[in-house]
């Protein structure tokens, strides 16, 4: 994940602040109970309510990456940011921050 961050960061110009997972879980949370049906997560509510420590986590390995491998995941993305921008999901960086996901959409 630290590719992500770091080209939302420094390749769109992205001004992020850290959150801890309790807050960052709560903010989600309550958007996804606030909007009901029409929130895109709604459908993985059950999941992330049953396993929330367990979102994004990938069991640790040891497997050696190659330069064209790293590479090539750069480019990917790159690519999916410009996608979830092209799709209202992210909002065209303009350097403010942005602390609540209700108010990316303004």
């Amino acid at each position: 994940m630290e590719g992500f961050w770091g080209k939302m960061t420094n390749g769109f110009g992205y001004i992020l602040e850290p959150k801890g997972f309790a807050i960052w879980w709560e903010k989600l949370h309550q958007c996804i109970l606030r909007k009901g049906e029409s929130h895109c997560m709604w459908p993985l509510l059950d999941i992330f309510e049953h396993d929330e420590s367990n979102i994004g986590s990938l069991p640790p390995t040891s497997r050696v990456v190659s330069l064209a491998a790293q590479a090539n995941t750069k480019v990917a993305i790159t690519k999916n940011i410009q996608y979830l921008q092209n799709l209202g999901l992210f909002p065209i960086a303009n350097g403010q921050v942005i602390c609540d996901v209700e108010e990316r959409r303004d």
